[in-house]
């Protein structure tokens, strides 16, 4: 066999009475690539439980480290082994785990000896691979005679059997020998998935359906047996040879499989945190915890961060580093101007940590997705504003729309309208629901504002396109009829006229679950559109009979 291995100066120690040894140590993603796998479940490896490679996560990964020299992830690589690696102590001697106690801290090293054919020429290769893939035949049939031997009448491996299974061990090769079953998804952008292992049963012990392991591994055997090394192109001794020694691997990454795959190219330096010792139930255990319960910082938070934790000269630092990890820096900003500029519709309305005597109504995460947003992106306003912004095209007037702060003026100056003509009513009212969260105000729901600014832009720009596709001397255009943001505030204040307060109150039972339906969505911007266009009024919307507007009707009317 070729042969290799990777020394690391290490730190040993334990968590807590009965918790397994970890071992400290750095290394580069390169050398984490050459020892340890990722138990990939599928179909073929039922007893795995990582998800599989997410490449958009992995290409996002290689872009955060290329773009700037200063980025760098110290969140530790976790793994665990197949095949224990040698822990030695200051003196060389092999260290004894097991007498680690509870705040020990013991400086040791870590050897990991693995398969590396990197030098090998064909012919060593075609040997490596026979070898092999006869160990990988002696391993399996081992695992299924124990296989056959632990199963009961009912057909179901016991915990304990399984666990004898799952470590039994091959000094030379070992494919992966897991006990699980699905888990329920959790979404979150590091690393978690909905292959994971359930932990146990009600009895506290874990079982599998041992038959279904034993089809898998009589399935391997068969795979193996039918290989005729003798008969492979080159290509295909390199092919075979890469999954068979990447399943040999005595490293198993727990967390971190897409940083390594990223970097490995780059050679970046990683903490890790191994457990030498540990079971595969316990690399499994840690696996569905560490993705189970992980969370990602709400959004709302990170707006915060951005708008008051920093100071302008610390942002601008790292601004660029935070927009290019797709932090959108300037939409922060902007959501922070809403909440904190005295000028701003919104003033004071908007909660950020969702902590009790937060004054806000209005979550900051959805005020930046349905509110600011939708000016800041400019979609449906860049007919309206294009002739007023510099640049030959669209990209450039987009930016030049957001760096200039002009996409936040026009958002004040619209949403500054419909609060003087509501601020006496409900409707701009910071009074909650007797929940403390749900505000009176029906306009104060994120997405009815959203609905709401939406359907008037709609009803704006198809009235001018009108009156110019309609003007027989030709001489209407979007930069006549709309020169400046004075005359889009103009607009706005006419189209808010006719949409008044009253507008907003005798809703029925059937215009509720504007989140959960988009027919109920649609009608919404449909109602304000027949207002704001002078089409219909509110009291032949709400008047009752086949006529009555969905916003209107109660159920079973």
């Amino acid at each position: 066999m070729a042969t290799a291995s990777k020394t690391y100066e290490a730190f040993f120690f334990r968590q807590r009475p009965k918790a397994p040894v970890e071992c400290v140590f750095v290394a580069t993603s390169a050398d984490v690539f050459d020892w340890a796998a990722v138990p990939t479940k599928t179909s073929k490896d039922l007893r795995n439980f990582q998800r599989p490679e997410i490449q958009p996560h992995v290409d996002e990964i290689k872009e955060f480290f290329s773009n700037h020299e200063e980025n760098c992830s110290p969140s530790a690589i976790v793994v665990g082994f197949r095949r224990p690696p040698r822990c030695l102590d200051e003196s060389s001697a092999k260290l004894n785990l097991s007498k680690i106690s509870v705040g020990q801290l013991v400086r040791g090293r870590v050897e990991i000896s693995y398969t590396d054919p990197v030098d090998l020429d064909v012919a060593g290769k075609r040997q490596l691979l026979s070898q092999t893939i006869g160990s990988e035949i002696a391993m399996t049939e081992a695992l299924i005679a124990k296989l056959k031997t632990s199963l009961d009448s009912s057909g179901v491996l016991s915990a304990d059997s399984s666990r004898d299974v799952a470590g039994e061990e091959d000094t030379a090769t070992e494919t992966v020998s897991v006990v699980g079953s699905d888990a329920e998804e959790d979404e979150k952008d590091s690393e978690a998935d909905d292959d994971a292992m359930a932990v146990a049963d009600d009895s506290g012990g874990a079982s599998v359906d041992a038959l279904d392991l034993l089809d898998e591994d009589v399935a391997r055997l068969n795979e193996l047996k039918l290989i005729r090394v003798e008969d492979l192109s080159d290509p295909q001794v390199d092919e075979f040879l890469t999954v068979l020694l990447d399943r040999s691997k005595p490293g198993l990454i727990i967390d971190g499989q897409h940083r390594i795959r990223g970097t490995k190219n780059e050679k970046i330096y990683f903490p890790v945190t191994a457990l030498p010792d540990a079971t595969w139930p316990e690399l499994a255990f840690q696996f569905i915890v560490q993705n189970r319960t992980a969370r990602q910082v709400p959004d709302r938070l990170l707006i915060n961060i951005v708008g008051k934790s920093l100071t302008p000269e610390e942002l601008s630092g790292i601004e660029k580093r935070l927009n290019d990890s797709g932090i959108p820096v300037p939409l922060y900003q902007g959501v922070m101007k809403l909440h904190e500029d005295p000028d701003s519709p919104f003033y004071g309305k908007l909660k950020f940590l969702g902590v009790k005597g937060e004054s806000g109504i209005i979550d900051a995460a959805s005020a930046k997705t349905k509110i600011v947003n939708f000016w800041f992106d400019c979609g449906a306003l860049y007919p309206l504003v294009k002739h007023m912004l510099p640049g030959k095209t669209r990209r450039e007037r987009v930016l030049a729309w957001q760096t200039s702060g002009l996409w936040y003026q026009f958002l004040k100056v619209f949403w500054n309208e419909a609060k003087t003509l509501y601020e006496h009513s409900t409707l701009w009212s910071n009074e909650v629901e007797k929940d403390g969260k749900t505000p009176v105000s029906r306009l104060m729901r994120v997405t009815i504002t959203n609905l709401t600014q939406v359907a008037v832009i709609q009803q704006m720009a198809e009235d001018l396109t009108t009156m110019i596709k309609g003007d027989i001397k030709g001489v209407a255009t979007m930069p006549t009829l709309l020169p400046d943001i004075d005359a889009f505030h103009e607009r706005a204040k006419f189209y808010f006229k006719r949409l008044k307060a009253d507008f907003f109150q005798d809703w029925g039972d059937a215009a509720k679950g504007f989140d959960g339906s988009k027919h109920i969505r649609d009608k919404y911007v449909e109602a304000v559109k027949f207002v704001v266009s002078g089409s219909k009024t509110i009291e032949s919307l709400k008047k009752e009979g086949k006529d009555q507007h969905l916003l209107y009707k109660s159920i079973g009317a």
